[in-house]
């Protein structure tokens, strides 16, 4: 099946009703202990993943591919930010 797919790889993701875990197992190949905080925004249906800044790019993926995938398994708007950003943010706010 893989070479029908041009070798990309395959990814199953748990159907579940808790979005984070969701967002957390679909970006993968991003390891789970890399996302530090997933700020859920249910009205606006949209989510905040904060990740460890050297893993930015393994979470939005080539072209943004991960991000887009992420968004069109479940609906919703997907920003990735560094950890160091979100905490420079948050000290700005205390």
């Amino acid at each position: 099946m893989s070479e029908k797919l041009n070798n990309e790889m395959i990814h199953f993701v748990e159907q579940t009703d808790d979005i984070k875990q969701i967002i957390k197992d679909a970006l993968f190949p991003l390891r789970p202990s890399s996302i530090k905080d997933i700020l859920i925004k249910s009205q606006s249906k949209s989510a905040i993943v904060i990740v460890e800044d050297k893993e930015v790019g393994r979470a939005v993926g080539k072209f943004g591919v991960n991000v887009c995938m992420v968004q069109e398994l479940i609906k919703w708007k997907i920003d990735i930010k560094k950890e160091s950003e979100h905490l420079h943010i948050t000290s700005k706010s205390t």
